[in-house]
């Protein structure tokens, strides 16, 4: 019995870890920035920090005062 308890805190502290891993892991870095140019398909453009949103399919580019979308 004494066996079975300790098996059983053993498998649960390291299903604990890796889970805990396993969200750090797929922490998503949405914030950040990169310097360089958004050209657009009518062939403006807009140079700054640029930051692409997979999840939002959002392209931003900041420069002093201002951001964009």
């Amino acid at each position: 019995m004494k066996r079975a308890v300790i098996l059983i805190l053993f498998l649960t502290s390291l299903l604990a870890t890796q889970a805990h891993g396993q969200s750090e892991g797929n922490r998503l870095d949405l914030d950040l920035w990169y310097p360089g140019t958004i050209f657009l398909k009518d062939g403006s453009a807009f140079e700054g920090q640029v930051n692409f949103n997979y999840l939002l399919d959002m392209v931003q580019v900041r420069t002093p005062g201002q951001v964009r979308a």
